[in-house]
């Protein structure tokens, strides 16, 4: 089968976990070179979202050195709507020279909504069912095991042991 020249996948990645590993795995399958989209990469040390981009691109690192390009999203308040994915497309576009044409999506919240109307994109979209964890989850985990059977094997101890105490920090916030 041949390859999409370029395609992408998008999400917070505030720890990366086996459910992402899979969606990046297959897109690097499917297609020559791969984006991997960091939202909401203007927030860091709260709740929902604890880690800094810049700590989220040294996980994604870890696991996939330099076979992935990575690129932070800013929120522009639009939700999953198609100003989303044309944002997307355009900032895609904008930092690698040329459109995707594959994109790997889970499917809650609609996020599927906001590409198919792209000209030639093939949107593959995954359920969250198929890997039954959330970064919420596997921070818990970290926080309370110091590991989890979600979080990839990739990552060396101090790691884990440095996020955990950010996750400890930003929770005493709230």
């Amino acid at each position: 089968m041949e390859k999409f020249k370029l395609g992408f996948t998008v999400g917070r990645f505030q720890l990366v976990h086996k459910g992402h590993e899979q969606l990046i795995d297959f897109g690097l399958e499917m297609c020559e070179k791969f984006v991997v989209l960091v939202g909401s990469a203007q927030e860091s040390r709260t709740k929902d979202n604890p880690f800094t981009f810049e700590e989220r691109k040294e996980m994604l690192q870890t696991i996939y050195g330099d076979k992935i390009i990575i690129l932070p999203i800013v929120d522009i308040g639009v939700g999953y709507k198609p100003e989303w994915g044309k944002y997307l497309i355009n900032t895609i576009k904008f930092n690698v020279g040329e459109e995707p044409k594959f994109a790997i999506v889970g499917s809650e919240l609609g996020r599927e909504d906001w590409l198919p109307q792209y000209h030639g994109m093939s949107v593959f979209t995954v359920s969250r069912d198929i890997i039954k964890t959330s970064g919420t989850e596997c921070r818990e985990y970290l926080l309370k095991n110091g590991s989890s059977s979600y979080i990839s094997e990739k990552y060396k101890q101090s790691q884990l042991k440095r996020w955990q105490e950010i996750i400890k920090e930003t929770i005493k916030k709230y």
